[in-house]
């Protein structure tokens, strides 16, 4: 089997799963090989020149069905990948622009044209990104999976700018690892007139900014920051409470918000009461070194309530002794009582927090 074919991906709704074993009845052209087992089909698919494979790749594409049959395809992309020798990148860029070709099969063919040039700047590539009438499927796997640089800025810039939605999203996530304060500065355009853009656009700006916040917190950041962070809190929590908005976008926000892993974004994530639980448990694993910096600062008696609540909803061991300090001057016996029963509870129930946060971008102070 091909070394290429655990990273192929043959289209954005099929993800190859490598399995063996007999393949299942055919309908026509697949017909004659429902009876052979993978590594017959590959047997008989060495047989065809390069052409003649080619069109039973997709004669075979046409009919299958992408979210049951997909493991039909196996054999046929393994051997795809085994011939890649036999493909020039001129042939490959033919086959990713024929629209007589199925999706599948330019997808297919983008796939291996990524393979045999990994190492190189993919210009050809690039080039049908700035063709409007090309395929957005195929656009939107080149910008999600090839590799840009700094001369590339502008083409990203240019396709954030873009009215497809998905696509501008993609360029967007490029754009912010070559250059965020472009990428800020797009997305506060978004933000400051985010209910007339598309969904994907405004997630698109929701991350990018707060990925941005992140990247450069520290105990110098800028009034500025602080300004931007709340904005973007602000807004996260405008789409979280609008009937207007998908779940999707809800999610996007919640999770923008979650990530500036700050006081202020996870007390106010807290303070939520129309939010899944575990999306707030999901939060508070995230922040739990932010809380524990919180309940080590002389926290308010609001501040150590909302703790208490995040450690009945998820107990962490970490936030044991400074909870333990803070309740032992609480003088309200009710609020007291509770962070006994709290502390009862991570002494019990209680799991280490996720140490992979303290190690992630930006830090959480």
């Amino acid at each position: 089997m091909s070394k290429y074919l655990k990273a192929m991906t043959l289209s954005t709704a099929m993800l190859l799963t490598l399995s063996a074993g007999v393949v299942v009845a055919y309908p026509d052209v697949l017909q004659s090989y429902s009876s052979k087992n993978e590594v017959e089909i590959q047997h008989e698919l060495k047989k065809l020149d390069k052409q003649e494979f080619v069109t039973e790749f997709d004669e075979i594409s046409k009919k299958i069905d992408p979210v049951t049959n997909v493991n039909e395809l196996i054999p046929f992309a393994a051997e795809l990948f085994d011939r890649d020798d036999e493909f020039s990148n001129e042939e490959l860029l033919s086959l990713i622009k024929d629209t007589e070709k199925t999706i599948v099969t330019r997808n297919a063919m983008l796939e291996l044209y990524q393979a045999k040039n990994k190492n190189n700047r993919n210009n050809e590539l690039k080039e049908l990104l700035k063709d409007k009438s090309f395929d957005r499927e195929i656009q939107e796997k080149i910008i999600a999976t090839t590799h840009f640089e700094k001369a590339d800025v502008p083409l990203l810039e240019s396709l954030v700018l873009d009215q497809e939605e998905m696509l501008s999203f993609q360029a967007m996530k490029q754009l912010r690892s070559l250059d965020k304060e472009l990428a800020l500065s797009l997305s506060q355009d978004i933000l400051n007139e985010y209910k007339n853009y598309p969904e994907e656009k405004i997630s698109a700006a929701l991350k990018a900014t707060s990925h941005y916040i992140k990247s450069n917190n520290s105990e110098k950041a800028s009034l500025s920051q602080n300004s931007q962070a709340t904005e973007l809190i602000n807004i996260s929590l405008d789409i979280i409470n609008s009937e207007n908005y998908s779940p999707k976008l809800k999610d996007s926000a919640f999770f923008a918000t979650s990530d500036l892993r700050s006081k202020e974004a996870i007390l106010t994530i807290l303070k939520q009461s129309n939010v899944d639980r575990e999306l707030i448990v999901y939060a508070i694993d995230q922040n739990f070194y932010v809380l524990n910096e919180i309940l080590l600062n002389d926290p308010s008696l609001e501040e150590i309530e909302l703790i208490i609540n995040a450690m009945e909803m998820h107990p962490i061991t970490d936030l044991y002794d400074s909870l333990n300090t803070v309740i032992s001057n609480v003088k309200d016996d009710n609020l007291r009582e509770r962070g006994e029963k709290a502390l009862a509870h991570i002494k019990e129930e209680g799991t280490k927090g996720n140490h992979k946060w303290l190690d992630s971008v930006g830090g959480g102070k």
